[in-house]
């Protein structure tokens, strides 16, 4: 009996020693990759958000170019 209590504690000291290398792993090269990933993400965001919107004459004068390279290919 005091035998297979031995195994069960030591079985859950591995998992227990496998979980904190896991968790470790995750600290140490996983969690810094994906903040580098995330800033980038705010970066772009942050890049896109600065830039001034596109206003109804901006869109209409895209519109003109567009109808007028057509007439030019056609």
């Amino acid at each position: 009996m005091l035998q297979s209590w031995f195994h069960v504690i030591e079985g859950l000291i591995q998992n227990l020693e496998e979980e904190t290398k896991m968790n470790k792993l995750m600290v140490g090269e996983m969690q810094p990759k994906e903040t580098a990933a995330v800033k980038k993400v705010i970066q772009n965001v942050q890049k896109i958000v600065t830039e001034p919107a596109m206003g109804q004459s901006d869109l209409d004068a895209i519109q003109q170019e567009v109808f007028s390279f057509h007439q030019l290919i056609n």
